[in-house]
């Protein structure tokens, strides 16, 4: 479920991105209250996804199983990606959405205080990310390195 918040992170940004586009080659006006207000989709369904796809890993478990648990493969790095893609797409939200509409001002006490949840994300995804290389990689390169020293 989580495999959404990217592809709407990619989605949302191409449509900013088009939109400066045809404002830059075309001289085209700039609609910064539709960026505002697709944006805000975009974010409210990569939230939606997001707690969606949480409660439903914490029925199977697969948290606890693959994260912090024994279990795992290539595969839970997948978990990565979402949290990445949350936070950039958060940084155009709040940049493009939010500033650029004179909602909040840039670099004000708002401006930081709406990317600590932001940040907060970032941080555990770099937390999971460290916790599974260490598990899954340093792990398994020991073993790998044990074994082909026991067959020499």
């Amino acid at each position: 479920m989580w495999i959404l918040i990217p592809i709407l992170t990619l989605s949302g940004i191409t449509w900013i991105r088009l939109s400066h586009g045809l404002h830059h080659g075309f001289d085209d006006s700039m609609n910064y209250r539709g960026l505002f207000v697709s944006s805000m989709v975009v974010l409210s369904a990569q939230i939606m996804f997001g707690l969606l796809g949480v409660a439903v890993m914490r029925h199977l478990d697969y948290l606890q199983h693959y994260i912090h648990g024994e279990r795992g493969n290539a595969g839970s790095f997948a978990l990565i990606c979402p949290g990445v893609a949350f936070f950039v797409f958060g940084m155009f939200f709040i940049n493009v959405g939010l500033t650029h509409n004179e909602i909040i001002s840039y670099r004000s006490w708002v401006y930081f205080m709406l990317m600590t949840p932001f940040v907060y994300i970032q941080l555990k995804t770099v937390q999971v990310f460290w916790k599974l290389k260490n598990k899954l990689l340093i792990h398994n390169s020991s073993h790998f390195d044990q074994t082909a020293t026991t067959h020499n």
